[in-house]
């Protein structure tokens, strides 16, 4: 401490005497205040390069390959866990991506190309991934989070959700603190792992975070705020959540990748997370990465048909009202009233746990089906709202 090196006993004294203050509280308050009008930055003047990713060892821009040396004038609040090495490579990675994928190309060079994309700041895709497997020890977890510990899932660019932040919500207040959506600024990978069976999505919050416009949040006690998101949302599951609202597919808003290699225990490598681990395994695993960036910049992330035929079985199994349809209804090509429809359907809604429209948006959907008619004629008479073609079982 300077102040102990003075020679002077009397001004000694006096510097002592001040520093000892900054041992009160009210003291060190004072001197950060002083300090925020001589040095003002607001949250909003960090991370606002979004073409950096900080690594170990320095930083790198995602949109012209220059790697550069740490600076303060960048402003960075994050880091991750490369240490960049533009030699390096990671053939257990390889190995590994080549093994879970069932060496099929098309699916390794997409899973590739959208690992690259998410290491940026960019959410052109507005999408999001669900990596499904029916079966466990396939390796989607060990996939996740070995991307998670490279981006920086400590103080880096990588957060995990809970996955119930996603799951729609009987009588939702929305003036209540979002903390779980709140610290999602500046994030760029995102996941939530192993929603629970039979988890109904929350259509229009997932559609908020997949989407370029200003999030609204806050956290606890603070007041609200806006943020631009910069994440892209990855899900881990063995059970396929519950979508009642098909414009999600439609709009191109899901991509399921399946997982089907099962590793039995013979097969399986306990250590192989730690393994990835390695600063070695990391710069390597961030160069594949980057060459995936490099392929999406050039000709974009299209689904492969495995993705594609994943996603459409996906789609029918979460039409619901057609699932009704199938089990409640006969085609017999004669009209039945829509109104006892409706009936039978609330039942099995409820039957099954499942959230039931209204009979407006309920008639909405079998009118998309091409099934609903505003009158029609049922055993003879003319009545108003019927399901044609369709009578319910008995």
């Amino acid at each position: 401490m300077y102040c102990t090196t003075i020679e002077d006993e009397r001004q000694k004294a006096e510097y002592l005497k001040k520093v000892m203050n900054y041992g009160q509280l009210r003291y060190r308050e004072t001197m950060i205040k002083d300090a925020r009008d001589r040095y003002y930055i607001t949250q909003n003047d960090l991370d606002r390069n979004l073409d950096l990713f900080n690594c170990q060892n320095g930083t790198y821009n995602l949109r012209t390959g220059e790697f550069k040396p740490h600076s303060p004038h960048d402003l960075l609040s994050k880091v991750s866990n490369v240490v960049y090495d533009p030699e390096a490579r990671s053939p257990l990675f390889e190995r590994f991506i080549s093994d879970v994928m069932q060496e099929d190309s098309e699916k390794i060079n997409y899973l590739q190309s959208v690992l690259g994309y998410a290491l940026t700041a960019e959410t052109e895709l507005e999408t999001c991934w669900i990596l499904y497997g029916g079966t466990t020890r396939n390796g989607k977890s060990t996939l996740i989070e070995t991307i998670a510990y490279m981006m920086g899932n400590s103080g880096g660019y990588a957060l995990a959700m809970q996955p119930q932040t996603l799951a729609q919500k009987q009588n939702k207040d929305t003036r209540q603190a979002s903390g779980d959506i709140a610290r999602l600024d500046g994030c760029r990978f995102l996941n939530a792992s192993e929603p629970p069976k039979r988890m109904l999505f929350d259509v229009a919050l997932l559609k908020t975070l997949l989407g370029r416009d200003s999030i609204t949040a806050r956290h606890l006690f603070e007041r609200e705020y806006e943020f631009i998101p910069h994440f892209k949302l990855f899900i881990n599951t063995n059970y396929l959540p519950l979508i009642q609202d098909d414009t999600l597919f439609s709009s191109g808003r899901i991509n399921v990748i399946s997982f089907d290699r099962h590793f039995t225990p013979q097969e399986q490598d306990r250590g192989l997370k730690d393994k990835l681990k390695a600063p070695e395994n990391i710069s390597g695993i961030f160069n594949w990465c980057l060459e995936g960036l490099k392929w999406y910049r050039e000709i974009g992330a299209e689904p492969p048909k495995s993705v594609i035929a994943a996603t459409e079985e996906y789609r029918q199994s979460s039409d619901k009202i057609g699932n009704f349809i199938d089990e409640c209804l006969s085609k017999t090509g004669r009209n039945c009233g829509a109104g006892a429809v409706y009936r039978r359907y609330a039942e099995w809604c409820e039957d099954n746990g499942f959230g039931c429209e209204n009979k407006g948006n309920f008639f909405d959907e079998l009118k998309n089906k091409g099934i609903f008619a505003a009158t029609g004629t049922v055993k003879g008479a003319t009545v108003r709202n019927v399901v044609k073609g369709y009578e319910l079982y008995l």
